[in-house]
């Protein structure tokens, strides 16, 4: 009896760690700042966007260790909603989706808009 509880507890632990592993892994981010580069990613799955955001503060958890620089680096693949002309020094609104691991981080846009520029 009590190995049953034990491996019904294990399951069931695992399964909310599963759903909350799925669950973390969809959740959207936003950024904005500067187009740096924007060209065609060499594996056919959309464009590479280099985005600087100014202040990496808020986005440190997909930046290697040690980088300074504010820039991030996320994948517009084919079917992300784009609004605008996308080019490089354009200012842009960007979401996305960490769909890497803790550790390997790969960022991929669901949606780019590009600011309005002022007169």
């Amino acid at each position: 009896m009590k190995g049953k509880t034990l491996i019904t507890l294990f399951s069931l632990l695992a399964m909310v760690l599963f759903i909350s592993g799925v669950a973390a892994a969809q959740k959207l981010w936003h950024a904005s700042g500067t187009v740096l580069t924007y060209v065609a990613d060499d594996q056919g799955r959309g464009k590479n966007l280099m985005l600087d955001v100014g202040n990496l503060d808020k986005y440190r958890m997909f930046v290697p260790k040690g980088r300074v620089e504010a820039q991030l680096l996320i994948l517009v693949p084919k079917d992300a909603k784009i609004t605008g002309e996308v080019s490089e020094g354009s200012k842009v609104n960007v979401t996305f989706k960490d769909v890497g691991d803790k550790d390997n981080h790969v960022l991929v846009a669901t949606a780019v808009a590009v600011k309005a520029n002022k007169a």
